[in-house]
């Protein structure tokens, strides 16, 4: 990925990489329902899916999981690109990719744990989690623009 990104185009990336995101969250739990089979919906609630609530348990702490080791590439990639007070645009874009990535991942990962074991009820408890870490992180280009620390008012000049 070149860092020679201008600071709109960095932006337009790394937006392209959220909608990417977006587009294979959303609809995820609603293909693996068909694939898996709606059997296990018509069994008595204890013969459902023996374990179904470890799997599940154990889906989530893997999607967290996922979803922190994307946040932390993230700032990383925005760490080693660091200049001045701002992130290059190429570092931004890069650092992106990298947290989306990981959450497409999560969801996907889970999504196919579901359809080999035969039980879908993560995929579509994970959704929801997924959807709202993306929107919750939309890029918005902050990280590339300067602005003063929070503790000094503007106009203020720092105490020897």
């Amino acid at each position: 990925m070149p860092t020679e990104l201008t600071q709109d185009a960095a932006l337009q990336r790394a937006r392209s990489y959220w909608w990417a995101a977006l587009m294979v969250v959303i609809p995820l739990p609603f293909v693996i329902l068909p694939v898996t089979g709606a059997d296990w919906l018509n069994v008595a609630p204890g013969d459902a899916f023996p374990g179904g609530a470890r799997f599940t348990i154990m889906s989530f702490i893997a999607a967290g999981s996922l979803a922190m080791l994307g946040m932390f590439a993230r700032n990383q990639a925005y760490k080693s690109n660091w200049q001045g007070d701002v992130v290059t645009p190429g570092g931004y874009a890069r650092g992106n990719l990298y947290f989306f990535a990981a959450i497409v991942l999560g969801a996907v990962g889970i999504a196919l744990a579901g359809v080999k074991v035969g039980y879908p009820a993560p995929s579509f408890a994970a959704a929801p989690v997924y959807f709202g870490l993306l929107l919750l992180s939309k890029p918005n280009g902050k990280p590339m623009q300067p602005h003063p620390p929070a503790h000094i008012e503007p106009g203020v000049k720092d105490k020897p």
